[in-house]
């Protein structure tokens, strides 16, 4: 019996993948967090405030995920709505999690420039006038 994956068992697949690394990652980055803590200190917040920036944390990551789609449309790519959403969010989702506990290897910089990570090339920007300062091209290991 032959068995045929579709592009959207793909899709889950590295989905899976993607959140199991943040799910590692997250758990490196906050091991000195302890759970009674954090429900201690989610306690002392009113629930109209937590709900409010859930809200727009979500919004965010919407809005984010849209910017993509459009992005996309534009280009003339015809992809499922769903698909480009979901993708998206998970990208973001990742990245805001893997790149802060990957950028901590790299030496601090001063407060008016940051690091961003684009594929294998690492980019150094100014924070006030977002432009590039400079870029360092396949400093990361390719993905095995």
């Amino acid at each position: 019996m032959s068995r045929r994956f579709s592009w959207g068992h793909v899709q889950l697949a590295i989905a899976l993948v993607a959140f199991g690394v943040a799910i590692f990652a997250l758990h490196g980055a906050l091991r000195e967090f302890h759970y009674r803590e954090v429900t201690e200190y989610v306690a002392t917040l009113r629930r109209g405030d937590l709900l409010l920036a859930l809200a727009f944390a979500f919004l965010s990551l919407l809005a984010s995920s849209s910017l993509d789609l459009f992005a996309l449309r534009h280009l003339g790519r015809r992809v499922p709505s769903g698909a480009a959403l979901l993708s998206s969010l998970v990208s973001t989702s990742v990245s805001n999690v893997v790149s802060p506990a990957l950028l901590a290897a790299f030496p601090p910089l001063p407060v008016e420039v940051a690091y961003r990570v684009v594929g294998r090339t690492l980019i150094v920007i100014d924070v006030k006038s977002r432009l590039i300062v400079d870029v360092a091209r396949l400093v990361l290991p390719p993905a095995s």
